[in-house]
């Protein structure tokens, strides 16, 4: 294989990112609602997978290293899950929000 044959896939990969980076920044602009949230999302999702195939070499890889790839993402997923129920299960009770609200209003 040339080297320029080589180079081709890292170039377009480069370009595919690019334009997601310009998606992203021209998203920061637009106000989608509850929407803004999945749609950053959807475009990380879409870069992290991009660099994983390409720069990871995970498109040419060993069926182990892909595996060993998903594993790593199951985990932090998992991590996430478990920081994200513990968060929710605190115990802020609606005192607590409105004493915070009364904090909040009472300052000069």
């Amino acid at each position: 294989m040339s080297h320029s044959a080589e180079l081709k896939p890292l170039f377009y990969n480069f370009a595919a990112l690019m334009v997601l980076l310009a998606i992203t920044i021209g998203m920061s602009y637009v106000d989608l609602g509850a929407f803004n949230l999945f749609v950053a999302l959807l475009i990380a999702g879409i870069k992290t997978f991009l660099v994983a195939l390409i720069f990871m070499n995970l498109r040419s890889t060993s069926n182990v290293s892909r595996l060993a790839a998903v594993g790593g993402l199951l985990w932090l997923g998992f991590a996430l899950i478990l920081t994200a129920a513990d968060y929710h299960s605190r115990g802020w009770n609606e005192a607590q929000a409105h004493d915070l609200i009364e904090v909040e209003q009472a300052r000069p």
